[in-house]
């Protein structure tokens, strides 16, 4: 998770046969932490959030500056099974209870009802664009 105001990301760890960092995901994360300032100054980012070089994280720091991070091994949270391949589900549901500002309760993540749900949020949402005639951006000369 990236918190742009706090300047730092914030990795979850629920892999079921982990009690330790996983070296292989803490150096990608730290090579993103090196990138993403140089990559939030080539879109303008910081010039179009100036308010964020006033905040204590911004002003003692020069914008390529590393970013901060955090590993942490959670325990108590659903985990996929070793042998599954469930794992967009599981970053799904987190990602929606984390936006939500929710705790994430074990017997809340049920993979095959997740997989129903969001196939059902799709239907209704490609239903609804579909009665609404409304098209995609592309450029397709035939849309």
């Amino acid at each position: 998770m990236f918190d742009i105001g706090q300047r730092s990301l914030e990795v979850y760890d629920s892999f079921p046969a982990r009690d330790e960092v996983n070296f292989e995901v803490k150096n990608i994360v730290e090579m993103l932490s090196i990138v993403l300032p140089y990559y939030l100054s080539a879109v303008k980012f910081y010039d179009k959030r100036p308010e964020l070089m006033a905040t204590p994280k911004y002003s003692r720091i020069d914008e390529f500056e590393k970013i901060e991070f955090f590993h942490f091994i959670t325990k108590g949270v659903p985990r996929q099974q070793d042998d599954s391949l469930d794992c967009g589900v599981f970053v799904a549901a987190f990602a929606e209870f984390v936006s939500n500002d929710q705790h994430i309760l074990n017997q809340q993540v049920n993979a095959d009802i997740l997989r129903k749900r969001f196939g059902a949020i799709l239907w209704e949402y490609a239903r609804r664009k579909q009665a609404s005639d409304l098209q995609s951006e592309d450029k397709r000369p035939d849309r």
